[in-house]
């Protein structure tokens, strides 16, 4: 009986160290990612709702920021572990001397795309990039990569540095542009997809030009981020990472309705606004210069 009471004790401690030691084989990375309110957010988005992250131990926390000018800093105070934004901002930030690195690559511009560009209103008087001196232009932040190639565009359609100077830039997230543009407070914006759309389709503005889709063929366009200590100290994560984003890439191509389904639940927009944006290229891989 002995015997018998010591046999069933270890089977017992043994059952409930394996339980213990699957359970922290499941344990799961918790890991705070930014998002900008873009179309391009979409593969983020579709990691999350279709457990391409869970399936991979990672639990993703996705982080509303208004511009990419806000990710930087989150990434170096440990805030974000994981952050989306322009390539330029990654280069700028190295430049820097900032500890950041490329984990993948997200979307990218293409010559001819309609996906972001300057919208004015119906109203306005600027019908071209000699019009533009002394008007209120909205911009997500100031200081980022759309106002620096909305200001190369101007530059190379023959808009001198001085009359650039005299731009009115005033901040606002992409959400808030659509209603801004209603009161007639501004002259336009610099907006991105499904925004664009957004505007369109209330009557309350018109494009000038797709300025963005002048850039070359395949012009890098968002990132995902992180410091360069968070990605040697998580190496396994940062390649489940990659796989989910590649994942979501992939879906994403091949699911155009359900993913449109999806940045409109993300976005909180109608389901016909978004039917009517166009999306951006989007692609995981990233080159090794980045």
């Amino acid at each position: 009986m002995k015997a018998f009471r010591w046999l069933a004790a270890a089977l017992i401690a043994a059952l409930a160290f394996g339980a213990a030691d699957g359970a922290r084989a499941q344990e799961k990375t918790h890991i705070k990612l930014s998002f900008v309110p873009l179309s391009s957010s979409a593969t983020i988005f579709l990691a999350v709702d279709k457990g391409f992250f869970a399936k991979r131990g990672l639990e993703v926390e996705p982080v509303f920021t208004r511009s990419a000018v806000e990710v930087v800093p989150g990434l170096v105070s440990g805030s974000l572990q994981i952050g989306m934004l322009p390539d330029s901002s990654l280069v700028q930030a190295a430049d820097s001397g900032i500890d950041v690195v490329a984990l993948t690559g997200n979307s990218m511009l293409r010559h001819g795309a309609t996906e972001s560009g300057l919208v004015v209103r119906k109203d306005s008087d600027i019908k071209g990039p000699k019009d533009i001196g002394g008007k209120k232009i909205m911009l997500i932040s100031i200081g980022s990569i759309s106002q620096v190639l909305f200001e190369k565009w101007l530059m190379d359609k023959g808009v001198d540095k001085k009359t650039i100077s005299t731009i009115k830039y005033s901040e606002a997230s992409l959400p808030q542009m659509v209603d801004i543009i209603k009161t007639g407070t501004v002259d336009g914006g610099v907006v991105a997809e499904p925004f664009v759309s957004a505007i369109l389709r209330q009557g309350t503005g018109r494009v000038v030009a797709y300025f963005m889709g002048e850039m070359p063929d395949k012009t890098g366009a968002m990132l995902n981020a992180s410091t360069g200590e968070w990605a040697k100290q998580h190496p396994k994560q940062v390649q489940a990472f990659r796989e989910a984003i590649a994942e979501a890439v992939t879906f994403a191509d091949t699911h155009k309705d359900e993913t449109r389904a999806v940045i409109a639940k993300w976005l909180k927009l109608k389901p016909e606004i978004v039917a009517a944006a166009r999306f951006p290229d989007m692609s995981a891989a990233i080159a090794p210069a980045d």
